[in-house]
């Protein structure tokens, strides 16, 4: 077989693969238009979805885990909401200690002349403190001091678990973007190496040491990995910005870095 000619088998299996390839970039459309027009429904605008190949990371240094739950911490806004339910639960533990605290009135007056007739005129001037205590219903004060502790600490609970299911949650999307950044160098050199065989193998078909079968194979090979790779760009991206999002470095308006990792 001469370079640049193929056998019949050859050409018929070319001929599948290149149906096979046509038919993915067929269902590929169709998965686009589809996610791009649920992404317009839910935002209610219209989305430009031009593909840009040319990867640009979030966030421009390595993260730190320490700071990363810091940032969890002090931004997530559930536990925001349930900080200001601890607050409250707080105030009402002090509003029920006020109500067994006893009431002190000052209070001064002064008098000047007289509505009877048969007095003389004269002036009196009168100071006094008033102490008062009503301790409820029996103990039921006391009962109710309680109560509110009680509140107060499962407030504090319920922050603690929603802490650290937030904080798995964290970690392995850092784990995940870890992974994937990992995976992502590994594939760079996969795919400097399928582009060498695939090169070698299109020089030894046009010198009749291959056919054509072993050039396709090792292209598509080649396209593979590349598919990987920027799969992989892609969700290396997602998990950044759900990193962002929980840990408020990405502004849910802009969509934009506020501040770095």
């Amino acid at each position: 077989m001469n370079a640049g000619e193929l056998s019949l088998s050859d050409k018929n299996l070319l001929n599948s693969r290149i149906s096979h390839i046509s038919s993915d970039l067929i269902i590929t459309k169709a998965k686009h238009k589809v996610a791009k027009t649920q992404l317009e429904i839910l935002t209610g605008k219209n989305i430009n979805c031009n593909i840009n190949f040319e990867y640009q990371e979030i966030f421009s240094t390595h993260l730190d885990v320490d700071e990363l739950v810091k940032s969890l911490k002090d931004t997530h806004p559930t536990l925001k909401i349930m900080d200001a339910k601890i607050l409250i639960a707080n105030a009402e533990v002090d509003s029920a200690k006020a109500g067994l605290l006893p009431n002190l009135v000052l209070r001064a007056e002064h008098k000047k002349g007289t509505i009877y007739d048969d007095y003389e005129p004269g002036e009196e001037t009168i100071v006094y403190l008033s102490f008062n205590i009503t301790t409820g219903a029996g103990l039921s004060g006391l009962s109710k001091i309680d109560k509110t502790k009680i509140e107060t600490s499962r407030a504090k609970f319920e922050k603690n678990t929603k802490f650290k299911e937030l904080l798995d949650i964290l970690m392995a999307d850092y784990t995940n973007l870890i992974t994937a950044s990992a995976h992502i160098n590994m594939l760079e050199e996969d795919i400097k190496v399928a582009q060498l065989i695939f090169e070698s193998n299109e020089r030894l078909f046009l010198s009749e040491k291959k056919s054509w079968i072993d050039v396709v194979n090792s292209l598509a090979e080649l396209n593979k990995q590349k598919i990987n790779y920027a799969e992989l760009l892609i969700d290396k991206k997602i998990l950044q910005f759900k990193i962002g999002l929980k840990t408020g470095k990405i502004d849910l308006e802009t969509l934009e870095v506020t501040s770095d990792l």
